[in-house]
Protein backbone atom coordinates (compact mmCIF):
# COMPACT_ATOMS: atom_id res chain seq x y z
CA UNK A 1 0.00 0.00 0.00
CA UNK A 2 2.68 2.43 1.11
CA UNK A 3 4.20 2.35 -2.65
CA UNK A 4 0.32 2.63 -4.01
CA UNK A 5 0.76 6.36 -2.20
CA UNK A 6 4.85 6.36 -3.21
CA UNK A 7 3.37 6.67 -6.93
CA UNK A 8 0.18 8.36 -6.48
CA UNK A 9 2.23 11.21 -5.12
CA UNK A 10 4.87 11.43 -7.86
CA UNK A 11 1.87 11.06 -10.55
CA UNK A 12 0.46 14.06 -9.26
CA UNK A 13 3.48 16.01 -9.34
CA UNK A 14 4.01 14.57 -12.59
CA UNK A 15 0.91 16.30 -13.64
CA UNK A 16 1.87 19.73 -11.94
CA UNK A 17 5.38 19.54 -13.33
CA UNK A 18 3.64 19.09 -17.39
CA UNK A 19 1.62 21.98 -16.76
CA UNK A 20 4.08 24.37 -15.41
CA UNK A 21 6.31 23.07 -18.30
CA UNK A 22 3.95 23.74 -20.54
CA UNK A 23 3.71 26.83 -19.76
CA UNK A 24 7.60 27.87 -20.05
CA UNK A 25 7.82 25.44 -23.04
CA UNK A 26 5.03 27.68 -25.29
CA UNK A 27 7.36 30.78 -24.37
CA UNK A 28 11.20 29.75 -24.08
CA UNK A 29 12.07 29.34 -27.77
CA UNK A 30 11.61 33.07 -27.87
CA UNK A 31 13.25 33.94 -24.53
CA UNK A 32 16.00 31.95 -25.72
CA UNK A 33 16.44 34.26 -28.85
CA UNK A 34 15.19 31.52 -30.98
CA UNK A 35 17.68 29.19 -30.29
CA UNK A 36 17.43 26.27 -33.07
CA UNK A 37 18.19 23.47 -30.20
CA UNK A 38 16.12 24.94 -28.03
CA UNK A 39 13.49 25.13 -31.16
CA UNK A 40 13.75 21.19 -31.22
CA UNK A 41 12.28 20.78 -27.76
CA UNK A 42 9.75 23.77 -27.00
CA UNK A 43 7.39 25.48 -28.97
CA UNK A 44 8.53 27.38 -32.09
CA UNK A 45 5.28 28.90 -33.15
CA UNK A 46 1.44 28.59 -32.82
CA UNK A 47 0.89 25.27 -34.56
CA UNK A 48 -0.67 22.25 -33.04
CA UNK A 49 2.02 20.13 -33.52
CA UNK A 50 4.49 22.86 -31.88
CA UNK A 51 1.91 22.86 -28.72
CA UNK A 52 2.19 18.97 -28.23
CA UNK A 53 6.03 19.46 -28.08
CA UNK A 54 4.82 21.28 -24.66
CA UNK A 55 3.06 18.74 -23.00
CA UNK A 56 5.16 15.64 -24.34
CA UNK A 57 8.69 16.92 -23.53
CA UNK A 58 7.98 17.83 -19.97
CA UNK A 59 6.06 14.27 -19.16
CA UNK A 60 9.11 12.67 -20.86
CA UNK A 61 11.39 14.38 -18.60
CA UNK A 62 9.71 13.70 -16.15
CA UNK A 63 9.36 10.53 -16.99
CA UNK A 64 13.06 9.58 -16.68
CA UNK A 65 13.28 11.24 -13.42
CA UNK A 66 10.37 9.55 -11.94
CA UNK A 67 12.59 6.29 -13.23
CA UNK A 68 15.29 6.88 -10.89
CA UNK A 69 13.05 7.96 -8.21
CA UNK A 70 10.63 4.71 -8.22
CA UNK A 71 11.75 1.16 -7.60
CA UNK A 72 9.58 -0.43 -10.51
CA UNK A 73 11.45 -2.39 -13.55
CA UNK A 74 12.60 -0.80 -16.49
CA UNK A 75 9.80 -2.76 -18.49
CA UNK A 76 6.89 -1.92 -16.74
CA UNK A 77 7.38 1.37 -16.06
CA UNK A 78 8.20 2.50 -19.47
CA UNK A 79 5.79 0.26 -20.61
CA UNK A 80 2.94 2.27 -18.40
CA UNK A 81 4.53 5.53 -19.06
CA UNK A 82 4.44 5.00 -22.66
CA UNK A 83 0.89 4.36 -23.25
CA UNK A 84 0.20 7.15 -21.09
CA UNK A 85 2.77 9.20 -23.31
CA UNK A 86 1.06 8.01 -26.60
CA UNK A 87 -2.52 8.99 -24.86
CA UNK A 88 -2.09 12.45 -24.12
CA UNK A 89 0.02 12.91 -27.46
CA UNK A 90 -2.85 11.55 -29.73
CA UNK A 91 -5.65 12.94 -27.15
CA UNK A 92 -4.27 16.62 -28.16
CA UNK A 93 -4.27 16.08 -31.38
CA UNK A 94 -8.42 14.67 -31.34
CA UNK A 95 -9.27 17.07 -28.40
CA UNK A 96 -8.04 20.35 -30.61
CA UNK A 97 -9.49 18.90 -34.16
CA UNK A 98 -12.87 17.83 -32.82
CA UNK A 99 -13.74 20.85 -30.50
CA UNK A 100 -12.70 23.62 -32.98
CA UNK A 101 -13.75 21.59 -36.11
CA UNK A 102 -17.26 21.33 -34.11
CA UNK A 103 -16.96 25.35 -33.50
CA UNK A 104 -15.06 26.31 -36.57
CA UNK A 105 -12.38 27.62 -34.29
CA UNK A 106 -10.03 27.72 -31.61
CA UNK A 107 -10.58 29.39 -28.20
CA UNK A 108 -7.44 29.79 -26.04
CA UNK A 109 -9.22 29.32 -23.40
CA UNK A 110 -10.05 25.53 -24.39
CA UNK A 111 -6.43 24.96 -25.17
CA UNK A 112 -5.14 26.12 -21.85
CA UNK A 113 -7.63 24.47 -19.69
CA UNK A 114 -6.65 21.65 -22.06
CA UNK A 115 -3.50 21.01 -20.73
CA UNK A 116 -4.54 20.69 -17.31
CA UNK A 117 -6.27 17.82 -18.75
CA UNK A 118 -3.90 16.54 -20.54
CA UNK A 119 -1.79 16.57 -17.25
CA UNK A 120 -4.38 15.06 -15.25
CA UNK A 121 -5.12 11.75 -17.58
CA UNK A 122 -1.31 11.42 -17.90
CA UNK A 123 -1.15 11.66 -14.47
CA UNK A 124 -3.95 8.85 -14.18
CA UNK A 125 -3.01 6.48 -16.62
CA UNK A 126 0.60 6.45 -14.98
CA UNK A 127 -1.08 5.63 -11.90
CA UNK A 128 -3.56 3.50 -12.69
CA UNK A 129 -1.08 1.55 -15.13
CA UNK A 130 2.03 1.39 -12.24
CA UNK A 131 -0.20 0.01 -9.54
CA UNK A 132 -2.02 -2.75 -11.77
CA UNK A 133 -1.31 -6.48 -11.20
CA UNK A 134 -1.58 -6.93 -14.80
CA UNK A 135 1.47 -8.10 -16.75
CA UNK A 136 1.45 -4.96 -18.90
CA UNK A 137 4.95 -5.80 -19.59
CA UNK A 138 4.10 -7.38 -22.92
CA UNK A 139 3.09 -4.50 -24.58
CA UNK A 140 6.66 -3.22 -24.24
CA UNK A 141 8.14 -4.13 -27.32
CA UNK A 142 4.82 -1.97 -28.69
CA UNK A 143 4.49 0.84 -27.15
CA UNK A 144 7.99 1.76 -26.09
CA UNK A 145 9.24 1.94 -29.56
CA UNK A 146 6.14 4.53 -30.74
CA UNK A 147 6.87 6.09 -27.59
CA UNK A 148 10.76 7.07 -28.76
CA UNK A 149 9.34 7.67 -32.35
CA UNK A 150 6.60 9.83 -31.07
CA UNK A 151 9.76 11.80 -29.28
CA UNK A 152 12.26 11.49 -32.65
CA UNK A 153 9.16 12.85 -34.76
CA UNK A 154 8.73 16.43 -32.59
CA UNK A 155 12.95 17.13 -33.46
CA UNK A 156 12.74 15.98 -37.28
CA UNK A 157 9.46 17.48 -37.75
CA UNK A 158 10.49 20.28 -36.28
CA UNK A 159 12.95 20.83 -38.82
CA UNK A 160 11.29 19.33 -41.60
CA UNK A 161 7.25 19.96 -41.28
CA UNK A 162 5.18 17.95 -43.51
CA UNK A 163 2.81 20.78 -45.14
CA UNK A 164 -0.43 19.50 -43.78
CA UNK A 165 -3.01 21.58 -41.18
CA UNK A 166 -1.16 19.72 -38.17
CA UNK A 167 2.07 21.94 -39.06
CA UNK A 168 0.40 25.17 -39.82
CA UNK A 169 1.33 28.39 -38.14
CA UNK A 170 -2.24 30.10 -37.92
CA UNK A 171 -0.18 33.45 -36.15
CA UNK A 172 2.53 33.19 -38.76
CA UNK A 173 0.91 31.29 -42.16
CA UNK A 174 3.66 29.51 -42.47
CA UNK A 175 4.85 25.53 -42.04
CA UNK A 176 8.62 26.20 -41.19
CA UNK A 177 8.36 26.32 -37.17
CA UNK A 178 12.27 27.48 -37.14
CA UNK A 179 13.92 31.26 -37.40
CA UNK A 180 16.90 31.15 -38.85
CA UNK A 181 19.66 33.92 -38.02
Amino acid sequence: MENKKRILLFEIIGAIVIVIGAFLFHFLYELSGDNFIVGLFVATNESVFQHIKIVFVPFVLYSIIEYFCLNISFKKFFTAKSIAGLSVYALLIIFYYTYSGIIGYNIALIDIFSVFLYALISAYLGYRLLVTKRDITKWFWIVFPLYILALISLIVFTIWPPKINLFYDTMYKTYYPLKHK
